[in-house]
């Protein structure tokens, strides 16, 4: 290989890789001036059309205390704030733990039962996390066998807890 040539391979790989070293700044610039609706769209634009472009977002830290809605409702008045009746889990410092929004919510949830729930599975050390290649794996495998996409689990193979869960999210 001649020197020229190799000389161009590496401006080549250079490029490459500054190319690859710089796409998260300017994807942070992109997103930061598009709209949320075309940034979090299941294909947002890699070059932003001028006319959805704004620098908004960059006068929004000059805002008045207390002007920014963090709830719907308005209860809720600074990041990370627990209402009365809520609770948060927590990882720190390699353990879980939960913080409660007042003794009331704290009581009740001791009483509550919470046998197969993923909090207790954690403190027994059985939760695994889940493998991405096996869950792959196994769609396309049923993906070949049914020649369509796999169906839902019936009812009946679903644990208690996780029949609660599902009815209460389908009331809402």
């Amino acid at each position: 290989m001649s020197s020229s040539t190799r000389r161009w391979l590496y401006l080549a790989l250079a490029v490459l890789l500054t190319a690859i070293v710089l796409f998260p700044v300017y994807w942070m610039f992109v997103t930061s001036i598009l709209p949320s609706r075309m940034v979090l769209s299941r294909d947002p634009p890699l070059i932003p059309p001028l006319d959805a472009a704004s620098f908004a977002s960059y006068f929004e830290v000059f805002h008045k205390a207390k002007s920014v809605k963090f709830h719907h409702l308005g209860k809720v008045t600074k990041p990370f704030q627990i209402l009365k009746g809520g609770y948060q889990i927590i990882f720190k410092n390699g353990k879980w733990s939960q913080v409660y929004g007042s003794e009331q919510k704290k009581q009740r949830f001791k009483k509550e039962d919470r046998r197969g729930h993923r909090s207790e599975l954690r403190k027994e050390g059985k939760l695994k996390t889940a493998d991405p290649k096996k869950i792959a794996k196994s769609a396309d495998a049923v993906v070949k066998a049914n020649g369509k996409k796999a169906k839902p689990a019936p009812a009946s193979k679903v644990s208690p807890a996780k029949a609660r869960t599902l009815e209460s999210v389908s009331l809402r």
